[in-house]
């Protein structure tokens, strides 16, 4: 708060609204009278108030004096009245957006997992990072315009390695969800790699200093037994291996994992994503998500292009027999509705509370079983099913827990 004495023009600056005696000391009967020709100033130092007048420099004044009994109550239900809430509308549309996000995540994976059958994942994490890098960079271009001015697409120098090792993790983490998605079935793929959280947990305590807590506990081991339920390891379940639908069977992403492999592929995809937080969070708020996008998006660029030469040299993909979209349609489509799961979640997260939000999200996992049995045709497991439910129980648990901290945060 900025306020200016009418003679002198003296700036006064502080956090609470005070007054000034309007009168010297020997004239003021104790008798309030009017606040006409005063100036509220402001003080730092204590929340009590007195009265200005337009005659006197405020060098010359005490620091505090009592305020007048007719403007107490005034100031001291300014001070405490409640801040404005948001609109109905406006929480509502945070959350749509979270909702609209986990949708178009499911339809991502699905669209991969279909996109898998008609060329190498190679190719569709390269569609990925192609389409993906040419939007961030048309959004980039566009804030340059907006703000009228230079935005560096390489971040500061001084956290620039950071930004390397964050796209290298985040583009292996993107990299072995899309190749799980072609070994395991839709649902079990996205909860398995819905782990994410705890490593995040982990490695937050290890290289942030971030408390370990019971929560933290109890969650890690939910998420094991839900890993353990998806996996069904031959040792604890009779399997007879991981059985693809048929719409990926002997295509040009075969199934050349076990049940077991592509669950532990997925935990370590999972395991990648949690470094990425991790430095993303060492970051902090220095570099622009855009920034991030471009930097992850080039390196998976990178990455599916060294993959596709040594693994799957020869593989150009080929188009469905039975017509309609064309590859390349597929291809695009995957990277539009990245793109665009990506924004409707940072968006929703911004206008929205972060905790229900991300309670949000992970409807994410409901949807994909969702589309599994709907759309590709593939019957539920109960023990995936189970599993499922145990993880997106871990991950409740870690947002309870953030949410939990900050309102002690704000509190104390």
């Amino acid at each position: 708060m900025l306020l200016l004495h009418d003679d002198v023009h003296t700036p006064v600056c502080g956090r609470k609204t005070s007054f000034h005696p309007a009168i010297p000391a020997e004239q003021n009967d104790g008798h309030s009278g009017s606040a006409a020709g005063y100036r509220i100033i402001t003080s730092a130092q204590d929340p009590a108030c007195s009265r200005l007048p337009t005659g006197v420099s405020s060098r010359s004044l005490p620091e505090f004096a009592p305020l007048p009994a007719e403007l107490s109550s005034f100031f001291i239900h300014l001070s405490d009245a409640p801040p404005k809430r948001e609109g109905r509308w406006s929480r509502a549309a945070g959350l749509l957006l979270c909702a609209a996000s986990a949708v178009l995540i499911s339809i991502s994976s699905t669209l991969v997992k279909v996109t898998a059958g008609k060329t190498s994942v190679f190719y569709v994490l390269l569609a990925r990072g192609v389409t993906e890098l040419l939007v961030g960079s048309v959004c980039l271009v566009m804030q340059m315009v907006v703000e009228r001015r230079w935005i560096s697409p390489f971040g500061p120098a001084d956290v620039r390695h950071l930004l390397v090792a964050r796209a290298v993790c985040g583009s292996v983490g993107v990299g072995l969800f899309f190749f799980c998605i072609s070994q395991l079935p839709l649902g079990d793929a996205s909860a398995a790699f819905f782990t994410t959280p705890i490593f995040t947990a982990v490695l937050a305590t290890f290289v942030l200093g971030e408390p370990w807590t019971a929560m933290c506990t109890l969650a890690a081991l939910c998420s094991l037994a839900g890993v353990v339920c998806i996996a069904q390891p031959e040792v604890l379940f009779r399997h007879d291996g991981i059985q693809p639908h048929g719409s990926i069977a002997g295509s040009a992403t075969p199934v050349v994992a076990s049940r077991v492999v592509a669950v532990l592929l997925a935990l370590a995809g999972a395991l990648e994503g949690g470094i990425a937080f991790t430095l993303v969070r060492c970051i902090g708020p220095r570099v622009r998500p855009v920034v991030h996008v471009l930097f992850i998006n080039t390196s998976i660029i990178l990455i599916s292009l060294v993959l596709i030469a040594t693994l799957a040299p020869h593989d150009h993909g080929h188009v469905s027999s039975s017509g309609g979209i064309g590859l390349f349609g597929w291809l695009a489509a995957v990277g539009v509705v990245g793109f665009a799961s990506h924004w409707c979640l940072n968006r929703g997260l911004q206008i929205g509370q972060a905790g229900p939000g991300a309670f949000v999200i992970n409807l994410d996992v409901a949807f994909a079983y969702v589309i599994q049995v709907c759309v590709l045709g593939r019957a539920l497991d109960q023990w995936s099913l189970c599993g499922a439910l145990l993880i997106v129980a871990a991950a409740s648990m870690m947002v309870v827990q953030k949410m939990h901290g900050r309102t002690e945060g704000r509190d104390g």
